[in-house]
């Protein structure tokens, strides 16, 4: 999700550090992880001071949390009847994306 403004200054974080996110386009949580944030986040981070890379994904037919694959999130997905396809295919896309991005930038 997208911290308030009044906690972070999300527009410092491209000098500072890599950023990667990913994001169903379904997400109905609006202002901290929907469409319309991920796509105001992408918007700043890309246009913020910094040489650091930023990527942004989005995941048209998926929801919130949808990389969370365990259990116990499965059934909150379902009890808080979070729309998405949570595609295993998606989900390891994702999770790819993500290892990679560590890779690069951690090691």
């Amino acid at each position: 999700g997208i911290p308030p403004a009044e906690l972070c200054d999300v527009a410092v974080i491209k000098s500072k550090t890599p950023v990667q996110g990913h994001y169903g386009d379904l997400d109905p949580m609006e202002g901290f992880s929907d469409k319309a944030a991920a796509d105001k986040l992408e918007k700043t981070l890309k246009n913020a001071p910094g040489d650091k890379a930023v990527e942004i994904f989005h995941y048209e037919k998926e929801g919130h949390a949808f990389m969370n694959t365990d259990d116990f999130s499965v059934e909150q997905r379902k009890a808080l009847n979070f729309p998405g396809d949570f595609d295993p295919k998606t989900q390891e896309l994702a999770w790819s994306r993500l290892a990679d991005f560590l890779k690069q930038n951690l090691f």
